[in-house]
């Protein structure tokens, strides 16, 4: 058995040995014959063109090559930006006196026809405008009386002069031809039919030649500037699946979805699913690792917040296990088919009406948040 070893010892020793040698003995520029030279991409020049690169697939280890192709986008994006309006279907209300506003018939997204009254503006420039008005129209009509010649040109044109002048001032046609007496008072009509976008003019506040007062535009066609990240999705997916929990229907695109980040970790998600007057809960997760911190309670809080913003006036929710939780947070228990006839199309709620046998199982609640927001005196 010893000898056997010592055998085993004497041939390794020797192995190492003429390693060791051919080492030595093998020389700096055999070695260089031995690896492979780098490939150097060619730069190719075209007379009148750009200038191209030739590389092939083995000059880079790794690279891979393929045909370029059009693929379909996803019909669905979800994102944060901001809406402007077609700026060639808009138009504003400006002052072109000074005075103040004596009263408004429309408020923010107000629907309005071209033509009708929406503002009253009091200015003593309209009194003095219309005065002129009414005297030259007088003096018209005295010109083409008989016995007076000569004068009717000049008297029309002086009349032509003041009905231009209440014109530049901001009134209507048929509001000049409605003056019987001057007026320090005219209504502003909408210079078009559309939603009342932009509202400015305060019951009694000062106006000056030049202010907006209102801007009215039409909703046919919008723009939409948005950044688009596509890791967010990916990782509310990410959170969710990794929980067990149902990723269906998360790039629906009236749905939202707040993170609860503790530093630079995410530590949660909520999703809200908006519908009319109406929003659904889902999709509450904490990591694990960061719970009984309250990080579920503020996210429940934003939730309610986001489906307020959105015009909901009650907020529901599916739950089997988190019943208590958002109990302690107003919500009460509902049968699941006020749920269901609540808040139709929403992707939870057609989920759950595609499957009976899970939608049986589930436990709902109601918080009405119709209040939110209200300050009581």
């Amino acid at each position: 058995m010893i000898a056997r070893k010592l055998s085993v010892t004497a041939l390794a020793l020797a192995a190492f040995a003429a390693l060791v040698a051919a080492g030595c003995e093998s020389s700096a520029p055999s070695r260089a014959a031995v690896e492979p030279s780098p490939a150097i991409a060619q730069l190719v020049r075209q007379p009148g063109g750009p200038e191209l690169m030739t590389l092939s697939p083995g000059d880079l280890p790794g690279m891979k090559f393929g045909a370029v192709t059009k693929v379909e986008l996803p019909a669905i994006l979800e994102t944060s930006g901001q809406i402007s309006f077609n700026d060639r279907r808009v138009a504003t209300i400006v002052s072109r006196v000074t005075g103040r506003i004596e009263a408004t018939r429309v408020s923010q997204w107000d629907t309005v026809r071209r033509g009708e009254p929406i503002i009253a503006l009091y200015s003593p420039d309209f009194m003095t405008a219309e005065a002129e008005y009414l005297q030259a129209l007088s003096t018209s009509q005295l010109s083409n009386s008989p016995g007076i010649a000569g004068a009717n040109g000049f008297a029309a044109a002086m009349a032509s002069a003041a009905k231009r002048k209440l014109e530049l001032l901001g009134m209507e046609d048929a509001d000049i031809g409605a003056i019987k007496e001057p007026s320090p008072t005219i209504w502003m009509r909408a210079p078009i039919s559309g939603t009342v976008v932009d509202n400015k003019a305060i019951r009694g506040g000062a106006v000056n030649p030049g202010d907006v007062l209102f801007t009215v535009g039409t909703l046919d066609d919008v723009w939409i500037t948005a950044d688009i990240y596509e890791d967010d999705l990916a990782r509310v997916r990410e959170m969710l699946a990794r929980a067990g929990m149902m990723t269906d229907g998360i790039e629906w695109p009236a749905a939202c979805y707040i993170f609860a980040h503790v530093g630079d970790e995410a530590a949660g998600v909520i999703g809200v699913e908006s519908k009319i007057d109406a929003a659904l809960i889902r999709s509450l997760y904490v990591n694990e690792s960061m719970r009984r911190r309250g990080i579920g309670g503020a996210l429940i809080a934003a939730a309610r917040k986001a489906a307020h913003a959105r015009g909901a006036r009650h907020l529901y929710l599916f739950s089997i296990e988190a019943g208590g939780v958002f109990r302690r947070h107003g919500f009460t228990t509902v049968a699941v088919a006020d749920v269901i006839a609540a808040i139709p199309g929403v992707p939870q709620v057609e989920y759950y009406r595609a499957r009976p046998e899970q939608l049986a199982r589930e436990r709902a609640y109601h918080l009405d948040i119709s209040r939110d927001g209200v300050i009581e005196r």
